[in-house]
């Protein structure tokens, strides 16, 4: 199934493209483009909260003729972001994997086309997708819309910030540490990226709190 995940996310991404709406992929498949060793459970795909309800209808009608499912209304723990996320099945994909259309607001920003990345070269990628780009053509993969480092970390973080003291809170920092820990990023790659206060302190903390995991691996 691995095999065939970016190929679905492509014609997917294509399929709403062509009715004009902006989208990126997200989710797991999205980790995996910025180095996070992650399970793969569904392709997940961000659009904007108000193009919700036409990337839906897009989908439902396109001649790919995905399965409509229930939109999710009871998401699963470490995945509160997609209640109400719509929901399709691939008949044609191995194991008829699920494909989730997430907004942005709940991602905790708002999509434009800056935070998009393309033109991913299979010798480039991480090695947690290299897999996932095996079997994949190579003018499929330079179509993919993928999210910035940017982009994803600081929706991980305004939903923590958003959510203090709770659960959600402990969900989206888990998220967001993640992300610090595959990346290369110090004090002043936060500076430039993360304009919001609360959430460049909780960026901060996580990258002390690596540094001080390094530290301990090193004793070890």
């Amino acid at each position: 199934m691995s095999e065939e995940i970016l190929q679905q996310v492509h014609d997917a991404q294509q399929q709403l493209r062509r009715a004009g709406i902006l989208t990126t992929v997200t989710g797991e498949v999205a980790l995996s483009y910025h180095g996070v060793d992650v399970a793969i459970h569904a392709i997940e795909l961000c659009v904007p909260s108000n193009a919700r309800t036409r990337s839906m209808n897009v989908l439902a009608t396109s001649d790919i003729e995905y399965e409509v499912l229930p939109s999710i209304e009871t998401p699963d723990f470490y995945h509160p972001y997609k209640s109400g996320a719509a929901c399709f099945r691939i008949p044609s994909a191995a194991g008829g994997i699920e494909l989730h259309l997430v907004t942005d607001a709940a991602l905790g920003f708002v999509l434009d086309a800056q935070m998009i990345e393309s033109g991913l070269e299979p010798n480039e990628a991480h090695a947690e997708l290299k897999e996932l780009c095996r079997g994949t053509n190579e003018a499929t993969l330079l179509r993919i819309a993928w999210p910035s480092m940017a982009a994803l970390l600081n929706g991980a973080l305004a939903l923590a910030a958003q959510n203090p003291s709770s659960d959600l809170e402990i969900i989206y920092l888990m998220q967001a540490e993640r992300l610090v820990d595959a990346n290369t990023i110090d004090e002043e790659w936060c500076s430039q990226h993360i304009a919001d206060e609360r959430c460049r302190a909780l960026a901060l903390q996580l990258l002390a709190a690596k540094q001080q995991r390094q530290v301990q691996s090193d004793w070890s």
